[in-house]
């Protein structure tokens, strides 16, 4: 392995120049699947075209599990197909090798509530904002 530090300025462009696609298979530190986001997690990681498969690499066998687990009628049927894309990846030992992870800033007056902080940089939960009030007069909040 080759580790050269970098300006971080310098980061995205390198992991993904040509045509979206850098030199190592590679990803940012954070995020995961979870239920709701398995097919897009494994699209971004583990197939050739994936936002955040900066190298290009695609792991043999997952694209036609996951496209058949997409357009699957039955959750019993995707789950299963699911889980044999995952077996493939996690045999092959195939894997994200986290290269950087972008700095997380979130910030907002005291009088807003209902702000869930994720365990590790961003929460990629599509109901982040859910819950999130202002109060009334604008009077700090407490936890």
């Amino acid at each position: 392995m080759d580790l050269q530090l970098v300006d971080q300025a310098r980061t995205i462009p390198m992991l993904f120049r040509d045509n979206g696609h850098g030199v190592a298979a590679s990803s940012p530190i954070g995020g995961g699947a979870t239920a709701s986001n398995t097919d897009q997690f494994i699209r971004d990681n583990f197939l050739r075209e994936g936002v955040t498969n900066a190298g290009g690499v695609e792991v043999p066998g997952v694209r036609d599990l996951i496209d058949r687990a997409a357009a699957s009628s039955s959750p019993d049927e995707a789950k299963s197909l699911y889980k044999q894309a995952n077996k493939i990846v996690t045999d092959g030992l195939w894997q994200n090798i986290a290269v950087y992870a972008d700095a997380a800033v979130t910030g907002f007056q005291k009088y807003v509530g209902g702000i869930t902080q994720a365990f590790v940089d961003t929460d990629i939960n599509s109901n982040i904002l859910r819950g999130v009030f202002i109060s009334q007069g604008k009077v700090a909040v407490t936890k």
